[in-house]
């Protein structure tokens, strides 16, 4: 469903059902990367028309986030750019100011860093993470609460 949505509810379904599903355990993760699920939802970021709001972004960082403690997972995150959609995950800020929205904007960048902590434990996303500039958002983060939307669980993830 993620791969073939022709608009940003159904992938927000999708990957809010995958979410879920990796919180079961990580053989439930392992089965999705094997069916290709990490690619599938790092092109989806890059679809403007699939992933439109924080809400999916939400959903979809969440399944990295769990997926990222396999030790496989580096290398898909590195095959399909994921380091630099994860930076920019770092980014997200609301545009309607909802308090919703807001709060789905600080789950995105919570979930970001720690996927991207958890990841860097492989040198090679370690290396891409410093030559993309991750750094310095992660400084960036901890030291604007305006960046990370006033929130402190962003400040403990960076």
């Amino acid at each position: 469903l993620c791969q073939e949505a022709s608009c940003g509810e159904v992938c927000l379904l999708a990957s809010a059902a995958l979410a879920n599903i990796t919180f079961f355990d990580t053989m439930a993760c392992e089965m999705l990367l094997q069916l290709n699920a990490m690619k599938t939802l790092l092109s989806a970021c890059s679809d403007k028309q699939r992933v439109d709001t924080p809400y999916s972004r939400d959903q979809i960082v969440t399944v990295l986030a769990n997926m990222s403690v396999l030790d496989q997972s580096a290398s898909e995150i590195i095959q399909e750019n994921g380091v630099q959609i994860l930076i920019d995950m770092l980014f997200e800020k609301s545009s309607s100011g909802s308090v919703a929205e807001v709060s789905a904007c600080e789950r995105v960048q919570q979930k970001a860093a720690v996927t991207i902590a958890r990841l860097s434990r492989d040198p090679e996303v370690a290396h891409a993470a410093i030559a993309l500039r991750c750094i310095p958002r992660l400084i960036e983060l901890c030291r604007s609460p305006p960046e990370r939307n006033n929130s402190d669980s962003v400040l403990v993830a960076s």
